[in-house]
């Protein structure tokens, strides 16, 4: 199971072993950015998470003002991982909304994500000190009009007022 606690401590494990080698040739390089993204780390327990930060800032450096960006599924990320993140810096972040429409998101196996879920995030956000949060919207999911779509985008927008909105299309 992808969300075992036994494979996500391999999958720690694995970005561990892997960014290793590129340290000493990254010896002296200061990065201006990092992104840690996808589902998987924001899954990663709030222990797991800070073994892979760790590894990471072990082996590379990172200039003075980063821009360290961190993207997560807003049905598991949770304070202590928001704690985790802050600690080593993230400022920016990116969530997928996708639609607020609960059956929407049900049956695109998004989970049963809810408003809640999106004010508890933003909630978070705020007192962690994110200078911005980007959230995604998917346009053409089976379920929902153009109209509808554009007024989800406008109730986020007004409630949260994230930094930006990201608005994707299926065809």
């Amino acid at each position: 199971k992808v969300s075992s606690r036994e494979a996500l401590d391999e999958y720690v494990a694995f970005i561990e072993h892997e960014e290793a080698p590129f340290a000493p040739a990254l010896e002296g390089v200061a990065f201006g950015a990092l992104y840690v993204g996808g589902g998987t780390p924001s899954v990663l327990s709030s222990e797991q998470l800070r073994r892979l930060m760790e590894a990471l800032h072990r082996s590379f450096a990172f200039a003075e003002g980063a821009q360290k960006n961190f993207e997560f599924d807003p049905m598991v990320m949770t304070a202590d991982r928001h704690d985790v993140i802050s600690s080593f810096g993230f400022t920016r972040f990116s969530f997928g909304i996708q639609s607020v429409d609960v059956d929407v998101n049900a049956l695109h196996n998004r989970g049963r994500q809810q408003r809640g879920h999106l004010d508890k995030q933003f909630a978070l956000l705020r007192d962690h000190g994110a200078e911005s949060a980007n959230v995604d919207f998917l346009l053409g999911l089976d379920g929902t009009t153009a109209e509808g779509m554009l007024a989800e985008i406008e109730e986020v927008l007004t409630k949260h007022r994230p930094y930006e909105v990201t608005v994707y299309f299926l065809h």
